[in-house]
């Protein structure tokens, strides 16, 4: 188990660089005990949206510019496995399209509340639902496939993502 860490909760740490000059750099996972680790640990790619199970694959390759970067990469630590992308990312919600309904998971802080609404691209409102910390809703008001906005709004700001529905 990944000490401090309990339940479904995650341990995120965030990695800087400091990088002299531009190139290809490896970063790669070494001196895990596995007989008492029991985890999952993540290396997740900010910039390119992607998450590596470090324990599948012990390394990681990427182009990097020179200069200082400390956003890009982190360290996710989780005793299970993570397949939510809201969570790996740290998004607000995440969308799940499956067996023809549309789910929206918030994401969100213990206490955060706020609003989604979801629209078209034109602008019309299908529906909006309150929401609360880690809710799952479903939105029955989508009945044909294309392009919407999802928008999450509270008093810390507005969120907005294009989700491609398939129907």
């Amino acid at each position: 188990a990944v000490s401090g860490v309990s339940g479904s909760e995650v341990l995120r740490i965030p990695l800087g660089l400091n990088l002299e000059k531009e190139g290809w750099i490896t970063l790669t996972l070494a001196g895990i005990e596995e007989t008492i680790f029991t985890g999952y640990v993540y290396l997740v790619d900010m910039e390119k949206r992607k998450r590596i199970n470090l324990l599948d694959i012990d390394h990681y390759r990427f182009q990097a510019s020179a200069g200082k970067n400390e956003s890009r990469f982190h360290l996710v630590f989780s005793n299970s496995v993570i397949d939510d992308p809201a969570i790996i990312f740290n998004d607000l919600f995440s969308v799940d399209q499956s067996g023809g309904s549309v789910k929206i998971k918030m994401n969100l802080a213990i206490g955060e509340v706020g609003d989604i609404r979801v629209s078209t691209v034109t602008g019309q409102n299908i529906e909006t639902q309150f929401v609360s910390e880690n809710d799952v809703i479903e939105i029955t008001g989508i009945k044909s496939s294309g392009l919407y906005l999802i928008t999450f709004y509270s008093n810390e700001g507005v969120f907005t993502k294009k989700v491609l529905i398939q129907k």
